[in-house]
């Protein structure tokens, strides 16, 4: 498989690991809902619950901030639900859409932030991720 990048036509095995991941993932959502909306004219804009744990993994900080942006503009009527430890993906998430669940013992207490778009990624590690 060949990709385009930067002008240059490249081998999919000359790519980051971060970008082979994304482009299996996207490609993964885009099977799924076509298969899902074979009677749809685009099925990407078909409705799914998307799960994805450690969406950080393998990218570079820059694509960190905008990786969930660009998944709900790609895939705008699916609900994505994703894990991180990245204070780069939580700058770019409303506190709203965030949970934190913490674990003692056998119980499980969910909590929100007050904030996190828009803070700095030291920010983002003292008061959310608890670092």
């Amino acid at each position: 498989m060949l990709v385009e990048k930067n002008g240059e036509t490249l081998n999919l095995n000359q790519l980051s690991d971060g970008e082979k991941n994304m482009i299996a993932m996207v490609g993964d959502i885009t099977r799924r809902l076509s298969m899902a909306n074979l009677n749809m004219d685009d099925p990407l804009n078909g409705d799914g619950i998307i799960m994805i744990d450690e969406i950080d993994l393998h990218l570079h900080p820059s694509w960190q901030r905008l990786i969930v942006s660009k998944l709900t503009e790609v895939f705008p009527n699916c609900q994505f639900i994703i894990t991180t430890h990245s204070p780069q993906i939580l700058s770019h998430i409303k506190a709203e859409h965030i949970f934190l669940l913490k674990q003692k013992d056998e119980n499980m207490t969910v909590t929100k932030p007050i904030e996190s778009y828009g803070k700095s990624s030291d920010r983002q590690l003292e008061d959310i991720l608890g670092r």
